[in-house]
């Protein structure tokens, strides 16, 4: 009996201790801080890193752990580096890349259709009613 309820204590306080786990929340202040100082850290390195071009045109922005980059860039190499130096700051927070290269297809603006080739509004033209005329039944 007493080995019972031995085992019983046991289980019972393994099942709290995985149950507390759950619980355990991330100080909001703490993960502001925290993604503060990856941003900086990469915005840095980027600033001081050689051969790499204005960063004017890149933005980094870290929330939740997830640093996202975005901006455009003058080549693919460039970009590469850009992601690569990032991952390596970031340890095992991800790195979503938005970045895109100067002169591709997917960097430049949508393109707008002509003003001339736009479809004008049309006024609804009105219609008349159909008159159709019962048919006697039997």
């Amino acid at each position: 009996m007493n080995r019972m309820l031995k085992s019983f204590g046991v289980l019972a306080a393994a099942g709290l201790a995985v149950a507390g786990c759950g619980m355990i929340t991330v100080n909001p202040i703490a993960q502001y801080v925290d993604d503060a100082s990856t941003t900086t850290a990469i915005k840095t390195r980027l600033a001081t890193e050689e051969g790499i071009g204005s960063m004017t045109g890149v933005g980094v922005r870290t929330s939740h752990d997830v640093v996202w980059l975005t901006g455009t860039v003058a080549n693919e190499a460039e970009r590469h580096r850009i992601e690569t130096i990032a991952r390596r700051i970031a340890g095992d927070n991800r790195v979503v890349s938005e970045l895109q290269v100067a002169g591709s297809p997917s960097a430049s603006p949508t393109a707008q259709t002509p003003a001339a080739q736009t479809p004008t509004a049309q006024k609804p033209t009105a219609q008349k009613p159909s008159t159709q005329t019962p048919t006697a039944q039997k």
